[in-house]
């Protein structure tokens, strides 16, 4: 059986889900360059982005959204389903 990566993956998952970026708050985990352009596609279609999440503090420096920290999405989420969270990491997809 052939696996599928996870590109196949994440993109039956997010049109699967379409509505959900319509619907909830959307959190970017990932803030590097995957991350900075999901930001811009979401943008372009209206899509309004609340914060990023990113386990480095020095990228809240040049985003164009808070940045929040691995513990404040847990706290965020725990109880929370008002959240749909879009991995932006290739580099980091398996740890995330």
């Amino acid at each position: 059986m052939q696996e599928k990566n996870h590109t196949e993956i994440k993109d039956y998952e997010f049109i699967y889900n379409i509505n959900a970026l319509f619907e909830k708050k959307i959190i970017l985990y990932g803030a590097g360059v995957h991350g900075k352009r999901m930001y811009a596609l979401l943008k372009a279609i209206n899509v309004d982005v609340e914060c990023f999440c990113d386990k480095n503090p020095s990228v809240k420096k040049c985003l164009p959204a808070p940045v929040i920290s691995m513990n404040e999405l847990k706290q965020r989420t725990t109880d929370d389903s008002s959240y749909f969270i879009i991995v932006s990491s290739g580099e980091f997809f398996e740890e995330i």
